[in-house]
């Protein structure tokens, strides 16, 4: 430890200060020293060097005609060629021509049988469908569900009869409609029109 570091109240004479910089540049040529300013010469004389470098690099005449691109393309993009509009319209009708294309084949249309339950529309296939007659009444069941509206005579053969609207939990469509029969299964079902 030095003396003034064990002592807080020593200072150190000022011809013990070495305030003058030093300046040690090994290996670059060419440089000034500090000036007396107090700007580093070093800095001052590389920034030079470097914008007098770029300067003879940059080919002015190539910038001004990229700007004029530019500013070319710009107009072109905000201003309407019916040509051009034209052009994109056509580009987009094939686009989407395209996809309807890679859809696929569009499958047949399915052959239902729709009928009214109250206000709303329903659809059954032709295919699950055994016959359709319309209801002109049938025996009730004692002890059946409320869905149960009875049994009827189709054909020689004893059928139960459902009311659909009850059964999906809709209000009833009154004492006439159609009974749907259908394929593999002994109910009908009673909707209202056909």
């Amino acid at each position: 430890m030095n003396e003034w570091q064990k002592d807080k109240s020593f200072r150190p004479r000022r011809s013990e200060i070495n305030l003058r910089p030093t300046y040690h540049a090994p290996g670059i040529a060419g440089l000034k020293k500090p000036d007396s300013s107090g700007a580093p010469g070093v800095a001052r004389e590389l920034h030079s060097r470097a914008t007098a470098e770029a300067r003879k690099e940059i080919d002015w005449e190539e910038v001004r005609a990229r700007l004029r691109q530019g500013e070319l393309a710009l107009e072109r993009a905000s201003t309407p060629d019916p040509q051009r509009v034209e052009a994109v319209y056509r580009q987009r009708a094939a686009q989407l021509a395209g996809r309807r294309a890679q859809a696929g084949a569009v499958s047949p249309p399915l052959p239902v049988l729709t009928f009214y339950l109250g206000e709303e529309r329903y659809g059954i296939e032709l295919t699950a469908l055994a016959e359709v007659v319309p209801f002109a009444g049938c025996t009730p069941l004692p002890g059946a569900s409320p869905e149960v509206l009875g049994v009827v005579n189709a054909r020689g053969e004893v059928r139960p009869v459902v009311d659909l609207a009850r059964l999906i939990g809709l209000p009833e469509g009154g004492a006439s409609g159609y009974v749907l029969f259908l394929r593999g299964e002994g109910a009908g079902l009673r909707v209202g029109r056909v």
